[in-house]
């Protein structure tokens, strides 16, 4: 690979886990003011315990989001490997 397309590959890692960390911000903070507006408005009379803390149910969805973004941003090295195998397997052929 060129040492162009090395640095730009590079650079959209480097983006890639910057936007994993502004999105992991984002969650901890508005979970966080979930957690606090859930537990100044507690309802003693809810007849399931789990729905008291309804907070913990838009963590769960959106953390499940955040886990995707996150395996997204940080598990590139197998997909590097395999198109670095391509360019190999195809500048044989155009040597061949």
């Amino acid at each position: 690979m060129a040492d162009g397309g090395r640095s730009e590959a590079a650079r959209k890692k480097v983006e890639a886990k910057n936007a994993f960390y502004v999105h992991l911000s984002a969650y901890l903070a508005v979970n966080a003011l979930l957690v606090i507006i859930n537990l100044t408005t507690l309802s003693k009379e809810a007849v399931w315990p789990l729905a008291k803390y309804w907070c913990f149910w838009p963590a769960f969805g959106w953390g499940v989001g955040l886990a995707f973004h996150c395996l997204g941003a940080f598990t590139y090295a197998a997909k590097d490997r395999m198109i670095e195998k391509e360019l190999r397997k195809a500048e044989e052929r155009q040597g061949a």
